[in-house]
């Protein structure tokens, strides 16, 4: 069951980016549907599943919660294909509202396999800090109950109790909510690669703290800001996703392919090493991934 919620979710992610190529009809409308994707539907999303988790999952089990958090993914479809989604006629498509279209002067870039490694890279990395902080703060939970004999953990030594399901959802939902629609407003600001290394450099400062042990409360903060400094990163990777200045026209579907690849590749390293390391040596892992990301950053001076 868990393979195909999996599946489902892998898929409704595909359907985005091929929707989004298909209707956003200039390379000016992009940063506008990122902040109304990201910045407000994937961060209000995110809060709610997390909310409910606090309140529900420790009462319910995690099949009521499953299919809780699943209820509002029937709404929008049903909402699209009825109201927003027109039969084509054969007469408009030559006028073509879609990117491609619109977008005939743009040429194509020097050096696409250079700029598309970069951008893996960088999406790649940005998931891999994520996820990884998602994962490893519950392996920091459990460790701290297990070494902490005032918790009562009982016979499920292994698991999250009571309030601390509120630490997860500050950490995982109201960060999110806040980091997105910071890195929106801030982009264009602020220098891209003095930003995006700034944020990587707070992620490394974070992790190094963790890895002194102040503490459950002190190890929360630091996972809260790295996770902040994800969210803000992830919406520069959404823009840069779809981005014709720097892929190009004709490379544009391939790079944003590329870029879903690499992320997914981050996505399951994280939590792999997450799952089956100690979560000091998953924080020490991220360490790692920040500094390179940093590496990354300065490599890519075609953003601005």
């Amino acid at each position: 069951s868990r393979a195909l919620i999996g599946l489902g979710c892998g898929l409704n992610i595909s359907t985005i980016g091929v929707f989004t190529t298909k209707r956003i009809s200039s390379k000016e409308i992009v940063p506008v549907f990122t902040f109304l994707q990201s910045c407000i539907a994937y961060a209000l999303g995110g809060l709610w599943a997390s909310l409910l988790g606090w309140l529900l999952l420790e009462n319910l089990g995690w099949r009521s919660f499953v299919l809780l958090t699943s209820i509002p993914l029937f709404i929008p479809p049903i909402i699209i294909l009825h109201c927003c989604i027109k039969e084509e006629n054969p007469t408009s498509s030559a006028e073509s509202t879609s990117l491609i279209q619109v977008q005939r002067e743009s040429q194509p870039v020097e050096n696409f396999p250079i700029r598309a490694l970069k951008a893996c890279l960088f999406q790649g990395f940005s998931l891999c800090i994520g996820y990884g902080s998602i994962m490893y703060l519950p392996s920091l939970i459990r460790q701290h109950n297990l070494e902490n004999e005032s918790v009562d953990v009982g016979k499920c030594g292994n698991v999250v109790h009571g309030n601390q399901y509120l630490i997860l959802a500050a950490v995982t939902g109201l960060v999110n909510l806040l980091g997105r629609p910071i890195g929106f407003f801030l982009r264009s600001h602020v220098n891209f690669v003095v930003f995006q290394s700034a944020l990587m450099s707070s992620v490394a400062i974070s992790c190094v703290i963790i890895l002194t042990r102040p503490g459950l409360l002190v190890e929360s903060i630091m996972v809260a800001i790295g996770k902040l400094s994800y969210s803000i990163q992830q919406t520069e990777c959404a823009i840069l996703q779809f981005d014709v200045d720097y892929f190009g026209l004709s490379s544009l579907s391939l790079g944003a392919a590329m870029m879903e690849v690499a992320g997914k590749v981050g996505v399951v390293i994280s939590t792999s090493v997450a799952v089956f390391a100690s979560p000091y040596q998953a924080v020490l892992a991220v360490l790692v991934v920040s500094v390179a990301q940093i590496a990354v950053t300065c490599s890519m001076t075609e953003r601005k």
